[in-house]
């Protein structure tokens, strides 16, 4: 590869040795050789294996069976090749098996067997996924294991076609142990106990009859495993527990043929073929389950588990004559706790029924037949059964359901326990459910019921407390429900059974969402809440449980509460029913009762409200608190016999008394009569009604009764009353206190109100009658008063809020002495009256809304001369009297009495009056204003219209003639002559004087005058009319203006040849002068000054005179700045125009937004190796604050540092005033050192034995070692006394050896592990030793040579060491013998060598120079690598392609690149001496370089014998 990055790579060579690297292998080799034990397979290469497998001794047949090869053990077992060596297996055997080819049975005697391996097989049979094919006969009769031991079947792969059609097969009984009858026939086995199945593929057919289990797999089973197993082979048969896998489980201890039985187990396996029922006329009850038939136990047995199986076949049931159960996963599940966990029915899974059944059939996506309590999961997305069945049995029918197909309760423990636990979507049954428990700690998730089929099928539930269930929607009825958990929502066709002698439904203890039905609801007991009931026919309240809720309950029927003598003590909210009874004394307290027939039986607790229908009525036998509650269409109040009472009755029904001022309530429609002998007077209290009331009360003299309030839904008729009602009259239709007139008394002194907030209200006053109350029509109908002789209308108000107020007298009169009180009219007020004389401070107050009409409708009589007085105000202010109309009634009327409509109130807004009547004796007054316009001052009064204006006599101008009158100051408007007149037709509400001056004394020109004018900032220069008499002149005169800008008087000159005129005009102040500012927002950076611009109302730029100012609130009363602000906030400006003579004072406040500005962070992380030092973030950002956190949420201001190794995740935040925020995140990563531990001797070989001082050192500081010493003669290892950097003195013994010297440094949180070791060789001394020869070592300028030891034997290892001075390198070093050879040497890294003493003396020379500096011509100094190549050829790690040339881009080979890493490793790690590669000659400069890369596990060779030294990277 291109040394496009040679600088990094050769920075990162130095981590190598912690990131193991591999070399790209091209052929696969192994990598022992054949002397190492590996045994080499095709397809299985380079894999190694030296253990010798021995035998573990096991009791399996160790027995020679003829005719078969191995031994039966697990590692020799026999061999199993021919088809012929399934008849040698003898019975009862215990030996391992093993098949190890194809089985073709097609020629295999069959004659006598009922399967090919004999009774009774009870060893391990492993058939290797080779085939079997041609079977016509089970594999095995019967499995069973022995001595504690199971028998293994696995690794099966068989087709088998067992029995036809017209000869089915059929196992014989299984007559082991105490003579049991247990029959069964599968492909593999009839027989299956204490058995594992494993990895089992099974297909082809099975014809099967007279068997109480058959299956694909196992027919008959006692305790068995079966694990991954698969089937398609299809199943024929009408037996008692047809399975797809297993058809029959005996999975309790009641089966003699099996003994003590544990259960079965069966996970991760599959059945995909076709289950067929061929003919149920046999007298058995076919049992169909696609992975077992019938799982059989008892209440106690828990150990029947199913994890992971699925069903993706076909279920064929062809005809149904005797009872029959299918489930996709088991047909019939009896033990108590069985799992069935993680089914799944695929999709293709299909089950088919016949079109016609005669007997009962329950079908279950999971289960057919649920008899106890099972632990169920899973998923079903079959397409069950759901068409149509011809029944010729009409006891029995079809039920299918998405899991189960049909509960049923089998219990002796004394509960109903057929209900299944469900952690997953459960959709239970459309089959009869009798007895299910949802237990504590379960949820059944919403929406998790299919319905049922079949109205004779029922449900019988219950939840235990803590359990859950979701929505139950069945078509059958519920005949029990036991709930002590919570259920969301129950439909059902009925809930509970009425019969009091046998009365079953809902006992609830728990919480219900919602109960509905078509047909009844039974609540038997209820301690709990139920949300709402519903029912098309009868709901049966049995809740004599205090503590009990039931909030909503209807029935188009009846709704029954209470049972017999037992009332009702629930609380219920709100009952809604054609009828409703109540039974006994109810206590529960009652929300609203609402019946359209009766209600009855209610005593004691008062309801929040209560209503009956039409024509019932409904008698409390005592008093509900403050209420006595009557529905009746009529009733009559009379005497009691009892002093204070009074009784309501209808017809022949019991009288029933109460206390006087208690409250009556009303069915809609009803009709009250106060008794016309009262003996003596009677207070009735509040009357209360649903719809329509009338009361009649004809008792002309006697006694009466006192009404306290009416309230009524309806209407109101109170026609001929007689009686007093005291408080406020309430109705949403019309009401009528009408007939021959109101003869009693109503409300109290205005305290009261009469009130309607639909339809009309009609009071006719009788001559003795006296209206005390407020009369008001909320809506759009309107009142009629009608008065009669010297009826009273007292003080009260009359309000008709959107309608008119009709005032209706004929023989009688409004006499306002006699009525205080005020009438409001939106749409007006018609008065048909004789009107007693009124004087104005006896005023009848009207209000009318605007565009309203008073209507004047009366019969003239004589008696009467002076009329009435009728002050108009306005109704509603923010709508004032704008136009009003006048008219008279009929043409017949003779005429008025004199009639005052006083307008003054509204003169102001006034703006139309339309006055059809002509009569005179109409008076029509209003309030005119006549502005002076300049001359004498302004004139407003009263007037009677029409008015003449050439009466007004005492309006002048100095100098100037009255020419008449206008609408508008300026003369724009309507005008008016001066001796014209202002009435209804033409009625304005302000008129201005308009004058005119001469221009000169004896001409006919006249000049208008000029109105006063604002002041503008410019000349003002008005229009001037010109007129000679009533001619208005275009030209002929000329105007000059003076003093026009300024406030002050402003002339104009009006010139006509020699004649002129002045005429003056007031210029005044401007009061409303405006100045404009904007908002402004801006970014911070310099100080913003607002601009604000002051204008006149005209609009003309006013200069100078504005100052600005700024605050801190919008008040402008905090923070008074005179400079613009400079920091970033939320400021206001106020530019103030200050008020002179011209203009007044105006301000303009403004929004000044200086927004923060954004500014630059730079965050650097750390990312290096420990060292012990502590490393933190580097965050740069100038003038603002950095604080820190290690959470993101708490910061504070010292930066973390961080010693150890780790990543941390630092988060920062840069504050600056007058800037935005910035924060993020950086991380700090301390990667753990790779420490340089080692260990060196300080002579590597001993002649005669003796001290070698050894020298660990680079363990990090508080880091400890372990040295130990071993040698090649099989010594036990020694642990030395040395546990850090230090030295230390070991003995060898004068015996020839060779010592292993190693160091381990297992690392900590800061450091890798790292090992080292170096070799001594002691060589035994067999005489005495010389006293050896001297070694001289120089003395050499720029550095220091050392040996060690300087007196050494012939052998022995010396070792030197050279030290360069600063600034030098070694340049050169030899040893020379006695004769002047040359040694060699080895060079052991870091200035040290060594070498073998010879015989004689020796000397050393070095020398040193000085280090030279790298000039390379290819390597610019300023090219991102030149610092790194420097480095490199400095450490010697790399010297280039010659003196000036390093080719940073040339092609780097395999060789180049562990030479570069060898040396660069060289003053970390020695490189031990060791065999090469054989393709390497030692002498080869990168020699030793592959070696120590690959012991060091940095790279791999090409393969085991070629380094690939020359391949390229």
């Amino acid at each position: 590869m291109k040394r496009r990055l040679l600088a990094i790579f050769l920075s990162l060579t130095l981590m190598l040795s912690l990131i193991p690297t591999a070399w790209a292998v091209n052929e696969e080799t192994n990598p022992c050789t054949e002397t190492e034990g590996c045994t080499l397979e095709a397809g299985h290469v380079g894999e190694c294996d030296t253990t010798v497998v021995k035998s573990n001794g096991t009791s399996f047949g160790t027995n020679t069976i003829e005719g078969l090869s191995g031994t039966g053990t697990e590692q020799d077992p026999y061999i199993i090749d021919s088809a012929d060596d399934l008849a040698k297996i003898p019975a009862n055997t215990t030996a391992y098996f093993k098949q190890t080819a194809a089985l073709n049975l097609s020629t295999v005697s069959t004659e006598g067997r009922k399967a090919y391996i004999a009774d009774v097989f009870s060893g391990v049979y492993d058939g290797s996924d080779y085939a079997i094919t041609g079977a016509v006969l089970p594999l095995f009769n019967y499995i069973k294991g022995t001595n504690g031991n199971d028998s293994q079947v696995k690794n099966i792969n068989i087709t088998s076609n067992v029995g036809t059609a017209e000869a089915a097969y059929r196992a014989d009984n299984l007559t082991i142990a105490q003579s049991a009858n247990a029959s069964g026939a599968g492909l593999v086995a009839n027989y299956a106990h204490q058995a594992v199945f494993s990895d089992c593929v099974i297909s082809g057919t099975l014809y099967a009859s007279g068997n109480t289990g058959v299956g694909s797999l196992v027919g008959h089973s006692g305790t068995i495993t079966v694990s991954g197993c698969k089937s398609s082979a299809d199943v024929i048969s009408s037996s008692y527990g047809v399975g797809g896998l297993v058809g029959f489980c005996q999975n309790a201890n009641w089966s003699k043929a099996f003994g003590s039985i544990k259960g079965c187990t069966i996970s991760d396996s599959t059945y995909n073929g076709m289950l067929t029922l061929s003919d149920s006329t046999n007298g058995q009850n076919p049992i169909y389950g696609g992975v077992i038939g019938v799982v059989s136990g008892a209440e106690t047995t828990s150990d029947a588990q199913v994890t992971n199986c699925s069903f993706t076949g076909k279920m064929n049931i062809t005809a149904v004559n005797s009872n029959a159960a299918a489930g996709g996963i088991i047909g019939m599940s009896f033990p108590q706790n069985a799992v069935y966990n993680n089914c799944t029915v695929g999709s293709d899974a299909a089950f088919s029924l016949p079109d016609t059944v005669a007997k009962s059939i329950c079908v279950g996506g999971i289960i057919g037949c649920l008899v106890r309590h099972a632990e169920i999961n899973g998923t079903v997305s079959a397409t069950l059964p759901n068409s149509d069945y011809t029944v010729t049995d009409t006891t029995t029918g079809v039920v299918v359901g998405k899991w189960i197909g049909y509960f049923n309760s089998n219990s002796t423990t004394g509960r109903d326990d057929g209900m299944l636990v469900l952690s997953d979507e459960i959709i239970a049954n459309t089959g009869a459910l009798t007895g299910g428990v949802v237990p504590a700690g379960v949820t059944l998730e919403s929406n998790n019921l299919l319905p049922i089929k079949g109205a004779g099928n029922v449900l019988r539930l219950a939840v235990e407390q803590g359990g859950k269930i979701g929505t139950i929607n069945v078509d059958c009825g519920i005949a029990a429900l036991n709930n002590a958990g919570e259920i969301e929502s129950i439909t059902a066709a009925r809930i509970g059974n009425d019969d009091s002698q046998n009365r079953s439904g809902v006992n609830n203890s728990g919480k219900i969402g919602s109960l509905y039905t078509s047909n009844i609801v039974v609540i038997t007991a209820n301690s709990g809440t139920i949300d709402s009931i519903e029912a098309k026919n009868n709901v049966h309240l049995c809740t004599a449980q205090e503590g009990g809720t039931i909030k909503t309950v209807k029935a188009d029927g009846a709704i029954f509460v209470g049972a017999d003598a037992e009332a009702n003590k629930n609380t219920l909210s709100a009952l809604e029913a054609n009828t409703i009874t109540f039974y006994g004394t109810n206590t529960g307290d009652l929300g609203t009762i609402k019946a359209t027939g009766t209600v009855s039986g209610l005593t004691t607790k008062e309801p929040t409200s209560i209503e009956a229908g039409t024509n019932r009525l409904v008698v409390v036998g005592s008093e509900v608190g403050d209420y006595y509650v009557v529905h009746s269409n009529t009733a009559t109040i009379s005497n009691s016999s009892e002093d204070g009472k009074y009784s309501i009755q209808e017809g022949d029904s019991t009288p029933a008394s109460v206390s006087a001022n208690t409250t009556l309530i009303f069915a809609k429609d009803c009709n009250l009569t106060i008794d016309s002998n009262l003996s003596s007077a009677v207070s009735v209290g509040d009357i209360q009604t649903s719809g329509n009331l009338e009361i009649v009360d004809n008792n002309a003299s006697g006694q009466h009764a006192t009404i306290k309030s009416i309230t009524a839904n309806g209407a109101l008729t109170m026609n001929d009353y007689y009686g007093i009602v005291s408080g406020d009259i309430s109705a949403v239709g019309n009401i009528s206190l009408a007939g021959n007139g109101l003869s009693g008394t109503i409300g109290t002194a205005k305290a009261n109100t009469i009130s309607t907030s639909a339809g009309t209200i009609t009071i006719k006053m009788a001559s003795n009658g006296t209206l005390n109350s407020n009369v008001k029509n909320t809506g759009t109908g309107d009142v009629s008063i009608i008065n009669s002789v010297v009826g009273k209308c007292v003080a009260s108000d009359i309000t008709a809020e959107q309608g008119t107020v009709y005032l209706k007298g004929y023989n009688a009169s409004i006499d306002s002495a006699l009525f205080s009180g005020k009438i409001y009219a939106e749409k007006g007020l018609t008065v048909t009256y004789n009107i007693a004389p009124v004087a104005a401070e006896n005023a009848i107050n009207v209000y009318l809304g605007n565009g309203a009409t008073i209507q004047l409708v009366e019969t003239n009589n004589a008696s009467q001369n002076a009329g009435a007085y009728l002050s108009v105000e306005s109704k509603n202010s923010n709508s004032p009297v704008q136009s009003l109309t006048i008219n008279k009634g009929s043409t017949a009327d003779s005429g008025l009495n004199d009639v005052t409509i006083d307008l003054s109130d509204v003169s102001e807004t006034l703006q139309a009056i339309t006055n059809n009547v002509t009569d005179s004796k109409l008076t029509v007054k209003a309030k005119l204003t006549l502005d002076a316009n300049g001359g004498t001052a302004r004139k407003s009064e009263t007037v009677t219209l029409p008015y003449a204006l050439s009466g007004v006599t005492d309006i002048t101008r100095d100098g100037y003639t009255l020419a008449g009158w206008n609408t508008e100051a300026d003369g724009t408007g309507t005008t008016f002559a001066v001796n014209g007149s202002i009435s209804c037709a033409n009625w304005q509400n302000t008129l201005y004087a308009q004058w005119t001056k001469k221009i000169g004394e004896s001409t006919s020109y006249t000049v208008n005058a000029i109105q006063d004018q604002t002041y503008t900032g410019v000349a003002i220069e008005p229009t001037i009319v010109v007129k000679n008499g009533d001619k208005t002149l275009e030209d002929g005169y000329t105007c000059s203006y003076s003093n026009n800008i300024n406030v002050g008087t402003a002339e104009v000159t009006v010139k006509i040849g020699e004649n002129s005129a002045v005429v003056t005009f007031q210029i005044t102040k401007d009061h409303h002068p405006m100045v404009e500012m904007a908002d402004v927002s801006v970014t911070y950076s310099t100080a913003y000054t607002m601009e604000a611009t002051a204008k006149t109302s005209a609009g003309n730029v006013i200069t100078g005179g504005t100052t600005i100012k700024y605050y801190t609130d919008e008040a402008c009363s905090e923070g008074e700045m005179e400079t613009p602000p400079t920091n970033a906030g939320t400021y206001y400006a106020k530019a103030i125009l200050a008020g002179t003579d011209n203009y007044a004072e105006a301000s303009k406040v403004a929004k000044l937004t200086i927004r923060k500005a954004d500014f630059s962070v730079t965050a650097k992380g750390y990312d290096g190796i420990y060292d012990g030092k502590p490393h933190s973030i580097t965050v740069e950002a100038a003038g603002a604050t950095v604080s820190y956190s290690e959470n993101g949420t708490e910061y504070g201001d010292t930066n973390l540092a961080y010693t150890n190794a780790g990543t941390y995740t630092v988060y920062y935040k840069a504050t600056k005033d007058n800037y935005n925020d910035v924060s993020g995140s950086v991380e700090v990563k301390i990667a753990k050192d790779t420490p340089t531990v080692m260990i060196s001797a300080e002579s590597t070989s001993l002649v005669g034995g003796g001290t070698v001082k050894l020298t660990v050192s680079g363990v990090p500081e508080g880091g400890t070692v372990t040295v130990t010493q071993t040698d090649d003669r099989g010594s036990a290892a020694k642990t030395l006394d040395l546990t850090a950097n230090g030295e230390i003195s070991v003995r060898l013994s004068n015996t020839t050896a060779k010592y292993t010297f190693a160091v381990v440094y297992a690392g900590d949180n800061n450091h890798n592990r790292d090992e080292d070791s170096c070799p001594v060789s002691v060589t035994r001394r067999t005489s005495a030793p010389s006293s050896g020869s001297t070694i001289s070592a120089p003395s050499t300028p720029n550095g220091t040579v050392t040996v060690n030891p300087s007196t050494a034997s012939k052998g022995e290892t010396v070792t030197i060491t050279t030290k360069p001075s600063e600034g030098y390198e070694l340049g050169s070093i030899e040893v020379l013998d006695k004769n002047g050879d040359s040694l060699k040497l080895k060079d052991l890294g870091n200035g040290k060598y060594s070498f073998v003493m010879p015989d004689g003396k020796v000397s050393v020379e070095a020398e040193f120079v000085k280090t030279a500096a790298t000039s390379f011509a290819d390597v610019p100094a300023n090219a991102y690598f030149a610092d790194a190549v420097k480095w490199a050829v400095d450490k010697g790690i790399t010297n280039g392609l010659s003196d000036t040339t390093f080719g940073p881009y040339a092609s780097c080979t395999r060789a180049q690149i562990v030479t570069f890493i060898y040396r660069a490793m060289a003053s970390r790690t020695r490189v031990r001496a060791a065999e090469q590669p054989p393709r390497i000659p030692r002498e080869a400069r990168y020699g030793g370089t592959p070696l120590y890369s690959i012991r060091r596990d940095h790279l791999a060779g090409r393969n085991s014998k070629d380094s690939g030294k020359s391949a390229g990277i």
